[in-house]
C-alpha cells in the first residue's frame, strides 16, 4: 500500500468530517441532537445551543474510508472478519451515543452496555486480545497473559 493511497483515505475521512462539523446545525436541527445551555451555574457551560454531532462526524468520516482502504488492501479472512467486527462495534457506539444525545441514559446503562459488548467481541473474536493495561497515573503496566 502506497503512501499516496494512506492519504488519499486520510483526505477522504478529514472531507467526510469536515462535512458534517461545517453543516452541524442543520445536522443537530434534523437530527433533534441541539443541547441547549444550562441555566447559571448549570454543568453545561456553552452560551448558545449547540449540535451534538461530533461523533456522527467522526463516524461519517470513518465510513467513507473504510470501503476504500478494505478496497485498497489485500485481507486475508481472518482480517476480514476482524475488520468487520471492529466496524459493528464502533457503529453499536455511535448509535448507542446518538441514542444517548437524543434521549439521555443513566451513565450505568451506558457502561454496562459497552463493557458486555466489549466483552463478547473479545471472548468470541481470537485476533483480539488484551495483554496489559498501563493506566497513565500508575507508574507500572499489568501484564494480563492469555485470557
Amino acid at each position: 500500500m502506497s503512501n499516496f493511497f494512506l492519504l488519499l483515505c486520510a483526505f477522504f475521512s478529514g472531507l467526510g468530517a469536515y462535512f458534517v462539523g461545517h453543516n452541524a446545525n442543520a445536522f443537530g436541527k434534523a437530527l433533534k441532537v441541539i443541547d441547549f445551555p444550562d441555566v447559571a451555574g448549570g454543568r453545561k457551560r456553552h452560551n448558545k445551543p449547540t449540535p451534538l454531532v461530533g461523533g456522527i462526524a467522526v463516524l461519517c468520516g470513518t465510513a467513507l474510508t473504510a470501503p476504500l482502504y478494505i478496497y485498497g488492501m489485500d485481507l486475508s479472512v481472518q482480517q476480514d472478519r476482524l475488520i468487520s467486527v471492529i466496524a459493528f462495534v464502533t457503529a453499536v457506539f455511535a448509535l448507542l451515543g446518538f441514542i444517548d444525545d437524543r434521549h439521555p441514559l443513566s451513565p450505568k446503562i451506558r457502561l454496562l452496555i459497552m463493557v458486555l459488548l466489549s466483552a463478547a467481541v473479545l471472548t468470541n473474536e481470537p485476533a483480539l486480545t488484551i495483554s496489559f493495561l498501563h493506566f497513565s497515573f500508575l507508574p507500572n503496566a499489568y501484564f494480563l497473559g492469555d485470557w
